[in-house]
């Protein structure tokens, strides 16, 4: 049985990701399963601040710096620090995956588990793709984009499997890139409902994102979508990037929009818990953390309809075309009819799920014994 396991991450708390908030969650699970150590990108002193109570855990951690050299730096942070580590689990195909591909020694295996696609995402916001994830590799390809694909495949063949979060992502792989049945497995992450006496008694105006601010999330659409509609409820856009100052601009000349600094995970959930409204716009989600965190805290959300979750899921969710406006209007107006806002918010408050992390943890445990 496999006992000692190196997660390769692109990120680790206190930055705000899905990746962070799963490496985190997969160490707490299985530490006493395993013997985990954890390598990401991030600031050194900022991780020592944060888990200064947490000696045991700071030992395990291998903070690279994120300048020029950090993929030959966390590359050669896996060679010295994981060399006894019978299991490589990286988290991307890029910013972990390939230092793990090129690390990984004679007998050790290399797990990737994938949620997103780097490519896509940067064509994206370069401008220089406008299609979602599903039609991405049905399109041409330039010499960049080929360069890429290269990087991927060489990623893809060095590792002994792959874990995806939702089947929809796995489904588009396998096709791509001819993946074997054998080399493929999906554990979708943990959703559980938070019991309707435990949600906040009171309920503001405000209609939130949460995430980064980039081209891929669609809110050049999302801001142009609600300054259209009458209502003296408020959209506040949560998080930073790089489009953070056009955001602002396009905002200025409307006081109900308003442009906040991202906060830490143990302050946002209590805002979408007390929201009026989630909005998830982006041009494609594969797995959407903050919109299955408002589920969970059982908020109406408006999400993509290129989203990789499951049709049990989905129905829970008002889904609408990421590139049509009128439709993303349309979802708005129609949470801010009392009626159709009221008949939603039960049909949520009468869900009931649970699909923990001792289950996803698991099911990492079967998969590792069958290694």
């Amino acid at each position: 049985m496999i006992k000692k396991i190196m997660v390769a991450s692109g990120t680790f708390f206190p930055e705000v990701s899905g990746q962070s908030k799963f490496t985190y969650s997969f160490y707490q699970k299985l530490k006493d399963n395993l013997e985990i150590k954890i390598i990401f990108y991030g600031n050194a002193t900022e991780v020592k601040d944060h888990f200064k109570e947490e000696s045991e855990l700071l030992s395990k951690l291998t903070v690279i710096t994120k300048d020029r050299w950090r993929y030959f730096n966390y590359f050669i942070g896996l060679l010295k620090n994981g060399k006894n580590c019978e299991v490589i689990y990286a988290q991307d195909l890029v910013s972990s995956g390939l230092p793990a591909a090129l690390a990984k020694r004679k007998g050790q295996r290399l797990i990737i588990r994938l949620g997103g696609d780097f490519l896509w995402e940067k064509m994206v916001n370069a401008g220089r793709c406008r299609v979602s994830l599903a039609n991405y590799y049905d399109q041409p390809k330039s010499f960049k984009e080929k360069i890429f694909l290269f990087i991927y495949r060489l990623v893809l063949g060095r590792c002994d499997l792959i874990i995806f979060n939702t089947k929809w992502q796995s489904e588009i792989y396998r096709k791509f890139f001819l993946l074997s049945e054998e080399k493929i497995t999906v554990i979708e992450n943990p959703y559980q409902t938070v019991a309707p006496g435990k949600l906040p008694a009171t309920q503001s105006d405000e209609i939130i994102y949460a995430g980064r601010f980039i081209e891929v999330k669609n809110l050049v659409r999302l801001i142009t979508a609600f300054k259209q509609i009458k209502t003296d409820k408020k959209l506040v856009l949560i998080g930073q990037g790089p489009q953070g100052e056009q955001l602002r601009q396009l905002a200025q000349d409307d006081p109900r929009v308003s442009i906040s600094e991202k906060i830490s995970q143990e302050k946002l959930l209590p805002r979408l818990a007390s929201g009026y409204l989630v909005v998830m716009p982006s041009i494609t989600e594969i797995n959407p953390n903050v919109a299955m965190e408002a589920l969970a805290l059982r908020v109406p959300t408006i999400l993509t309809k290129e989203v990789g979750i499951s049709d049990e899921l989905k129905k829970y969710f008002y889904l609408f075309d990421p590139l049509n406006e009128q439709e993303l209007k349309m979802a708005l107006e129609y949470f801010l009819d009392e009626s159709n806002y009221r008949n939603w918010k039960q049909k949520l408050l009468d869900l009931d799920l649970n699909y923990s992390w001792d289950e996803v943890a698991k099911k990492h445990l079967t998969l590792f014994q069958n290694l």
